[in-house]
């Protein structure tokens, strides 16, 4: 970042903006519906549900974050192009980590007990006239009916069964198509989804050349009903790389879920944040600081959970 802005100014950086390609999970991310062991899309004109405690439900599938997990934010920023990404990382507590319990829809058919199957030499050697008999305890027994009855699996009172996982990581990462949630071990892991991401559509980032990163820690989590309602909010925006402030209310990018997620949590980063961050930081130094702040102060002001 500091060796784009030493070589162009303000109006280029704002081409920049203007032409870029939206970040996309269907780029190079390995990113299918078929697979949801480590991710979920939360997609664009769907709904979230929260569910107590500190739990949310996307159709059929329920992520609980973990109770008191610290935020991060993961800033990305490419020296060539000038192109800034973000997330909100959270990690959990050890005793508490983040669960994420998908659809299960596999199913083990089992008969009732007390009726055993018979061979094919059993049923042969009954009498035919037996075979239309009714049982001898009633058409059906009320037991049986019980166990042969559909079970109300995917409805309010009984979710249908989850396979659980559980992860010290969790990555918020706004894309076109919604709100990228990725689980992890380690927070480098959530690093390598944000550059592939970010790298997508741009002939100048064809060779998937890594982005510079810095984790800005801002601490520990009350509670996340808040963000949960702000994610669902989210959703119903439209993915903009640049809106004007008129806009901003009904437009959505990485960046700017990041502000609200972060006022959601009643956690903040300023602009003088920014600026120290960027000055301590020997990639980025204090003229890549100032230019920052300033982005980023003007964004803030106009941004609203």
């Amino acid at each position: 970042m500091g060796q784009y802005l030493s070589l162009h100014g303000p109006k280029e950086w704002d081409n920049v903006l203007s032409t870029m390609w939206d970040p996309s999970i269907w780029a190079n991310v390995e990113f299918t519906p078929m697979r949801r062991d480590q991710r979920l899309l939360l997609e664009r004109g769907t709904e979230i549900r929260y569910v107590f405690p500190e739990s949310f439900r996307y159709v059929d599938d329920v992520v609980r974050i973990g109770q008191g997990a610290e935020a991060s934010v993961v800033c990305g920023f490419h020296d060539q192009t000038g192109k800034v990404f973000s997330g909100l990382l959270l990690k959990a507590p050890e005793l508490t980590p983040h669960s994420y319990l998908r659809l299960h829809d596999e199913f083990l058919l089992s008969a009732p007990k007390g009726r055993e199957n018979k061979s094919q030499n059993q049923t042969m050697n009954t009498d035919s006239n037996s075979l239309f008999m009714p049982p001898p305890d009633g058409p059906r027994s009320k037991k049986n009916q019980e166990s042969l009855a559909m079970s109300k699996y995917g409805t309010e009172d009984l979710p249908s069964p989850l396979m659980e996982t559980k992860w010290p990581y969790l990555l918020f990462y706004t894309v076109r198509e919604g709100v990228l949630l990725y689980f992890a071990n380690t927070a480098e892991e959530c690093y390598e989804t944000i550059r592939v991401v970010a790298n997508y559509g741009d002939i100048t980032d064809g060779n998937l050349s890594p982005l510079k990163f810095v984790l800005h820690p801002l601490g520990a989590t009350a509670t996340a009903r808040r963000l949960i309602e702000v994610t669902n909010d989210d959703l119903k925006r439209q993915f903009a790389i640049k809106s004007s402030p008129e806009e901003q209310a009904k437009t959505t990018n990485c960046v700017v879920y990041c502000m609200r997620a972060l006022m959601s949590l009643q956690l903040a980063i300023r602009g003088y944040d920014v600026r120290r961050t960027c000055t301590d930081d020997s990639r980025l130094g204090p003229v890549v600081g100032e230019a920052a702040a300033l982005a980023w102060e003007k964004v803030w002001k106009c941004v609203r959970a």
